[in-house]
């Protein structure tokens, strides 16, 4: 009876699939990955911190690493986007580099600012151009170039909430696909509270300038 137990009892967490198997097994029943005798160092797919392929429990969450549902993922062992998840992303739309700083996603910071030093360079050479012409023309140069660079900003919005949810899902870990769905909501929620109180900002800063030029011109 006890030899039983003690059979049970010496047992391992796959490092690729995170399934149970015996400590002594060399190839994973499940996977069918190889492995090596010694423990390798891993990652908690709770807390991301390293850890002996070997623990059953992590030494730095707590969490049960024998514990494993449908719904506990990491990036090593789920890599691909679940396909209820494949929406678009809001909080990656409205909020670009600081959604791609808070999800690890730097994609969006490196391209919003390759897209900022682009539009400065290309307005500079475009200007040292037009440099002898008239301001009128000028001026008009300018309108269409900041016309351009907006579009160029949205398009790449646009592309960053079309691949949001998978950057986000590939570059961290979730224990659950509920926690994914309830932290891109958030991010979604604080992207359209931002945006609805600048454009209100806008709006009252216009109405004034609005109200102001209406006074002056009545004082004359």
């Amino acid at each position: 009876m006890s030899n039983e137990n003690s059979i049970n009892t010496d047992t391992r967490i796959c490092p690729c699939c995170g399934e149970e198997i015996k400590a002594i097994a060399k190839k994973c029943r499940f996977c069918g990955e190889w492995l090596n005798e010694q423990a390798k160092t891993v990652q908690c797919p709770y807390c991301a911190e390293d850890i002996s392929s070997n623990d059953t429990k992590c030494p730095h969450c707590g969490e049960n690493l024998k514990k494993k549902t449908e719904n506990s993922y990491s990036r090593e062992t789920n890599k691909d986007l679940p396909y209820n998840l494949d929406k678009f992303n809001w909080g990656a739309f409205l909020l670009n580099w600081i959604w791609g700083i808070g999800n690890k996603t730097w994609i969006a910071l490196w391209g919003q600012l390759a897209i900022g030093v682009a539009s400065c360079l290309i307005y500079l050479i475009i200007m040292a151009i037009f440099a002898n012409q008239s301001y009128t023309v000028i001026e008009t140069v300018s309108g269409i170039l900041g016309v351009i660079n907006f579009f160029v900003c949205i398009a790449f919005d646009i592309w960053l909430g079309i691949n949001g949810n998978k950057w986000a899902w590939e570059n961290n870990y979730w224990k659950s696909q509920e926690e994914f769905t309830r932290i891109q909501r958030n991010w979604a929620m604080w992207g359209c509270i931002i945006v609805g109180v600048l454009i209100a900002l806008i709006l009252i800063t216009l109405l004034f300038i609005a109200i102001l030029a209406t006074a002056t011109g009545a004082g004359y």
